[in-house]
């Protein structure tokens, strides 16, 4: 089992930040590194790596770009219906 042993760089949060709020929308505050370096510690051990500054290379290369994006937006996201969005954007009552 590989371990992460480092944390987070200010310099790969800055980078992960950008892009999570560039393509997804989503603003990740310094205040979200601790839960940002938790959810990629998973991404981390799938793929064998030991630290952030790796992955941060391998997301942002053609190769990690194409095969990784989707695993990043998986982590990254919650699996929350917010019934009440919902029910103002498109009329739908959960009940």
């Amino acid at each position: 089992m590989n371990l992460v042993r480092s944390e987070m760089g200010d310099a790969e949060f800055r980078r992960f930040s950008e892009m999570i709020q560039k393509e997804l929308g989503i603003k990740m505050p310094p205040t979200k590194k601790v839960l940002l370096q938790s959810r990629f510690q998973k991404r981390l051990r799938a793929l064998g790596m030991s630290c952030y500054k790796e992955y941060c290379d391998y997301l942002f290369s053609d190769a990690g770009r194409e095969a990784e994006r989707q695993h990043m937006v998986d982590v990254v996201t919650t699996n929350t219906t917010h019934f009440g969005y919902l029910h103002s954007r498109v009329g739908i009552h959960p009940f």
